[in-house]
């Protein structure tokens, strides 16, 4: 399933890959991790910020659990809807859900407060991945250079 969901991704057919999720998921096939991470990234690309985040929530009833990928696959789903709000609590989530956040969490999170023009939010989480010795990479710089600018 993964491997379809992916495939459609990439040819940025969104729509049908969320199509094809929904069939798996109909089909008692036990979802996972990475099936949902490709269905909340197939609604990020398609502007369904609210889909992602009931795929994500749905999560937990079928047993999937969370990871890293799928953390920052509904962030960046948040972040494409102009969410920041609902990025930043999925990000602070993360500790709580015991995942660990990456160089991609942190650049989603940062993102999402420089197109909100929440640029002291931005710096903190950027201070923070280097505290927590994430390393940064140039997006993550833009990103933060980016909210100062706002």
């Amino acid at each position: 399933f993964a491997a379809a969901l992916c495939s459609y991704l990439r040819c940025g057919d969104w729509q049908k890959a969320l199509q094809f999720f929904a069939m798996s998921s109909s089909s008692k096939v036990k979802s996972s991790a990475i099936v949902s991470s490709a269905a909340i990234s197939a609604c990020g690309q398609g502007a369904q910020w609210e889909k992602a985040l009931w795929i994500f929530v749905s999560m937990a009833q079928s047993q999937a659990e969370y990871d890293t990928m799928t953390f920052n696959a509904a962030m960046s789903a948040c972040d494409g809807g102009g969410e920041w709000e609902n990025a930043l609590q999925l990000f602070s989530s993360m500790a709580i859900a015991q995942v660990k956040s990456d160089m991609f969490s942190f650049n989603a999170a940062i993102a999402s407060c420089a197109d909100a023009s929440q640029w002291a939010k931005a710096l903190r989480l950027f201070s923070t991945m280097a505290q927590t010795h994430v390393q940064f990479n140039a997006t993550s710089c833009n990103a933060a250079i980016s909210a100062c600018e706002k």
